[in-house]
């Protein structure tokens, strides 16, 4: 999107028309947050989903590793509002049924100016003679 355009004009022509400007145009770009959230949204009654029991020693990545679910173990940690996924405290329940994710898009800005300059032309008069002298005629 265009986020500014600056144009000035610097030098005229005696008929006033513009022969020398700058244009500076600044284009941007927005960024794009998406959360997501895996599951379908409704509640289940207490004790109906099983939860894992972490152990001593154990993390949501090895957790979710043994529960074939290796490559989700951030989405998971997310979902069960785990902050420190390496370091969790034995007996602590974890949901591995459940996933987060959060995408993004970044974004940028650039400039853009431009000069232009027009040269009236060259009037060029030549040389012209002086026109003749009046002759005082005393003959």
């Amino acid at each position: 999107m265009i986020e500014g355009l600056e144009e000035t004009l610097e030098y005229f022509s005696p008929e006033g028309k513009p022969l020398r400007a700058s244009i500076a145009l600044t284009l941007g770009q927005q960024k794009i947050l998406v959360s997501t959230f895996e599951g379908d949204g409704r509640v289940q009654r207490a004790g109906a989903r099983p939860f894992a029991s972490a152990r001593q020693g154990d993390s949501v990545q090895g957790m979710a590793a043994d529960a074939g679910k290796g490559g989700d173990w951030q989405g998971i940690a997310s979902a069960n509002g785990i902050e420190d996924p390496l370091r969790m405290n034995a007996g602590q329940f974890v949901d591995l049924n459940i996933s987060a994710g959060i995408g993004g898009s970044a974004g940028f800005s650039a400039g853009v100016s431009a000069s232009v300059a027009v040269s009236p032309p060259a009037i060029s008069l030549g040389a012209v003679a002086p026109p003749p002298l009046p002759r005082l005629g005393l003959n």
